[in-house]
């Protein structure tokens, strides 16, 4: 095999087996579940669409939620949770309203 061909064939392998950015730790992956939580706790928040991730202490909140003012409250929430140093809110809502 040619050094241009392994070459390729190595960066091919190595996109293909590189951890997504996004990938969660044991560690992350435990901060995710107590945010999760701690925002289902909430009767105004549980029954929303919304998805936790967490990446080094940054918790990335998606999905969609009834109102801004729930999207506002379910931040609100995670920042609050001990091991969040920041969150990204991602969610939507589906009426805008407050």
């Amino acid at each position: 095999m040619s050094f241009k061909k392994m070459a390729l064939s190595a960066a091919v392998l190595s996109a293909i087996f590189t951890v997504p950015a996004f990938a969660q730790t044991g560690g992350d992956a435990v901060l995710a579940d107590n945010v999760r939580q701690a925002i289902e706790a909430r009767p105004a928040l549980a029954a929303n669409q919304i998805h936790v991730r967490a990446n080094g202490g940054t918790v990335y909140l998606y999905g969609s939620v009834d109102s801004t003012a729930e999207s506002a409250m379910a931040e609100t929430v995670a920042h609050k949770v001990d091991g969040v140093r920041q969150v990204v809110n991602s969610t939507s809502a589906s009426s805008g309203a407050n």
